[in-house]
Protein backbone atom coordinates (compact mmCIF):
# COMPACT_ATOMS: atom_id res chain seq x y z
CA UNK A 1 0.00 0.00 0.00
CA UNK A 2 1.41 3.37 -0.93
CA UNK A 3 1.72 6.10 1.68
CA UNK A 4 -1.06 8.07 -0.02
CA UNK A 5 -3.37 5.05 0.06
CA UNK A 6 -2.47 4.46 3.71
CA UNK A 7 -3.31 8.07 4.60
CA UNK A 8 -6.65 7.92 2.78
CA UNK A 9 -7.55 4.59 4.38
CA UNK A 10 -6.60 5.81 7.86
CA UNK A 11 -8.57 9.02 7.41
CA UNK A 12 -11.64 7.18 6.11
CA UNK A 13 -11.68 4.46 8.76
CA UNK A 14 -10.74 6.68 11.71
CA UNK A 15 -13.40 9.20 10.74
CA UNK A 16 -16.15 6.58 10.61
CA UNK A 17 -14.95 4.94 13.83
CA UNK A 18 -14.69 8.19 15.78
CA UNK A 19 -18.03 9.51 14.52
CA UNK A 20 -19.85 6.30 15.47
CA UNK A 21 -18.25 6.28 18.92
CA UNK A 22 -19.02 9.94 19.56
CA UNK A 23 -22.66 9.60 18.49
CA UNK A 24 -23.24 6.74 20.95
CA UNK A 25 -21.20 8.37 23.73
CA UNK A 26 -22.96 11.72 23.44
CA UNK A 27 -26.43 10.16 23.10
CA UNK A 28 -25.97 8.15 26.29
CA UNK A 29 -24.55 11.12 28.18
CA UNK A 30 -27.62 13.08 27.11
CA UNK A 31 -30.03 10.30 28.13
CA UNK A 32 -28.55 9.68 31.61
CA UNK A 33 -30.36 12.08 33.96
CA UNK A 34 -27.98 14.72 35.33
CA UNK A 35 -24.92 13.52 33.43
CA UNK A 36 -24.63 16.64 31.30
CA UNK A 37 -24.39 18.87 34.36
CA UNK A 38 -22.35 16.52 36.57
CA UNK A 39 -19.09 17.96 37.86
CA UNK A 40 -15.71 16.33 38.39
CA UNK A 41 -16.31 15.82 42.11
CA UNK A 42 -19.43 13.66 41.67
CA UNK A 43 -19.70 9.92 41.15
CA UNK A 44 -22.29 10.52 38.42
CA UNK A 45 -19.68 12.17 36.20
CA UNK A 46 -17.36 9.17 36.28
CA UNK A 47 -20.11 6.53 36.24
CA UNK A 48 -21.88 8.05 33.24
CA UNK A 49 -18.59 8.59 31.42
CA UNK A 50 -17.50 4.98 31.97
CA UNK A 51 -20.88 3.61 30.95
CA UNK A 52 -21.23 5.71 27.81
CA UNK A 53 -17.67 5.03 26.65
CA UNK A 54 -18.04 1.31 27.36
CA UNK A 55 -21.25 1.05 25.34
CA UNK A 56 -19.76 3.19 22.56
CA UNK A 57 -16.77 0.84 22.41
CA UNK A 58 -19.04 -2.20 22.11
CA UNK A 59 -20.95 -0.54 19.25
CA UNK A 60 -17.80 0.64 17.47
CA UNK A 61 -16.05 -2.75 17.40
CA UNK A 62 -18.51 -4.23 14.86
CA UNK A 63 -18.31 -1.02 12.82
CA UNK A 64 -14.52 -1.35 12.66
CA UNK A 65 -14.79 -5.06 11.87
CA UNK A 66 -17.19 -4.31 9.02
CA UNK A 67 -14.78 -1.73 7.56
CA UNK A 68 -11.86 -4.15 7.81
CA UNK A 69 -13.78 -6.85 5.95
CA UNK A 70 -15.50 -4.52 3.47
CA UNK A 71 -12.40 -2.54 2.50
CA UNK A 72 -9.90 -5.39 2.98
CA UNK A 73 -7.80 -3.42 5.43
CA UNK A 74 -5.92 -4.53 8.50
CA UNK A 75 -3.17 -6.99 9.25
CA UNK A 76 -2.51 -9.52 6.52
CA UNK A 77 -4.80 -7.90 3.95
CA UNK A 78 -2.19 -6.34 1.66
Amino acid sequence: MSSGDARRTALRTDTVSIISMEIIDNALEYLIPGAMSATLNTWLFYWSLALSLGVAFLVTVPVNRFMMVRFSIGHGNH
